[in-house]
């Protein structure tokens, strides 16, 4: 299972979209999924309540916090779980260091139950690889904004997203081993950023 992780803007999408061609004509089965919002059920439905405008008292940061643990529990138990036992390559957009950014070192939620609740959420599952898709939150956000992408999240301020970068850099560094992760510099180009990703890659997929 290889995570993609990153803050608004950083090219989550497009590199798991070019990672997975890459992966299939290695001969590989690959699937490639998010959060939230991974399946075409539960997840969906949690998706568009945590990123909706729509209700006039808002989301309180608890509530939010539990509704994208909920999400990775359905996703994990449904989703990513199956696709592994089939023998698949899960590429996935997101998976708990978005929540430790965003609702633990943005909103305020405690870190000590990010980890009681997400341990019962991934069920004993842990990535194989995480990549982490660095970029400046302005630029991350102006990305989005000219391509028309407005949710509850883009619409933070500023410092709320300098946070989750700060978020990301902490959780990488208290929770991933060295040798399971990598940074990429997600300013560069495209394919600049999607040959770093093979390349780290390599010992993990054995590609030559």
């Amino acid at each position: 299972m290889i995570i993609l992780e990153g803050g608004e803007g950083v090219g989550k999408s497009t590199q798991a979209k070019l990672l997975k061609t890459e992966l299939e004509k290695l001969g590989r089965k690959v699937l490639v999924t998010k959060e939230p919002g991974g399946d075409n059920g539960v997840c969906r439905d949690i998706r568009e309540i945590i990123l909706s405008k729509n209700y006039e008292s808002g989301l309180a940061p608890f509530a939010e916090f539990l509704l994208f643990e909920a999400d990775r529990a359905q996703h994990v138990a449904t989703v990513i779980k199956p696709a592994l036992e089939k023998g698949m390559v899960v590429i996935c957009d997101r998976f708990a260091a978005g929540t430790f950014a965003y609702q633990c070192w943005s909103r305020g939620i405690p870190i000590k139950y990010f980890d009681e609740i997400n341990a019962m959420a991934v069920q004993n599952l842990k990535p194989d690889f995480s990549l982490l898709l660095d970029l400046d939150p302005a630029t991350g956000l102006k990305r989005n904004f000219v391509m028309g992408k407005s949710d509850r999240f883009e619409s933070e301020e500023l410092a709320f997203h300098q946070k989750v970068r700060a978020g990301f850099l902490e959780y990488f560094k208290k929770y991933i081993p060295a040798n399971q992760q990598k940074k990429i510099d997600a300013s560069k180009p495209i394919e600049e950023v999607q040959k770093e990703i093979i390349s780290a890659l390599k010992p993990l997929l054995k590609v030559v």
